[in-house]
């Protein structure tokens, strides 16, 4: 079902759906695995299947290739992803959220902790 999704939460996979697009109460914002986000229908490249079929909960997670960031600290804050500086995550009582992408043409600045244009982080290599 492109408008849903698994969150993993204490280790258990949650099911979650897209929200509605612009409270239209039959059209649902579907999942755009590139990005891990609900996004715009025109955005996602061949939605996977039939938007009505309904998915199996996968079997196994594998937490260690999921979860990129190190949330040691037990204070709120933006911590970069180490694969991909479009990304970043906020740390919330140790655990991470996200990824959280930046807007497009954009980086995680990690010294500022905002998303910034990438000539103020030159540390940041975008692929063309």
């Amino acid at each position: 079902n492109c408008h849903k999704f698994y969150k993993v939460e204490g280790g258990k996979a949650c099911l979650s759906c897209c929200p509605l697009i612009h409270s239209d109460r039959l059209n649902r914002l579907v999942f755009n695995p590139e990005s891990g986000m609900c996004d715009w229908p025109f955005n996602v490249r061949n939605p996977a299947g039939n938007c009505n079929d309904v998915n199996q909960i996968p079997r196994s997670i594998n937490l260690q290739s999921t979860i990129r960031v190190n949330c040691s600290e037990r204070r709120t804050s933006l911590v970069e992803d180490n694969e991909d500086c479009t990304r970043y995550y906020k740390c919330v009582n140790g655990r991470p959220k996200g990824p959280i992408k930046c807007a497009i043409g954009t980086v995680f600045n990690p010294v500022i902790k905002v998303c910034d244009i990438p000539s103020n982080y030159p540390d940041c290599v975008l692929s063309k």
